[in-house]
């Protein structure tokens, strides 16, 4: 009896807060075709950004390169 009493009434640790998860970016995968090629494409992961990154630098490859002519 006085062991339940004890339980009672000892103090609850106060719960720690959790820190707040580190933002991860999350990665978009897809099947890069090489020019010329039959076989399947090769699986690319990347994230957003850097697909924005890649997308821009090919339109601006292109571009330079139709300038030219």
């Amino acid at each position: 009896m006085l062991l339940a009493l004890a339980l009672i009434q000892a103090p609850v640790p106060a719960a720690q807060p959790t820190p707040p998860a580190p933002t991860e970016e999350k990665l978009i995968c897809k099947r890069v075709q090489q020019p010329g090629s039959r076989l399947p494409g090769k699986k690319t992961c990347l994230s957003r950004e850097d697909w924005a990154a890649q997308e821009k630098d090919g339109r601006d490859a292109l571009s330079s390169t139709s300038r030219q002519y």
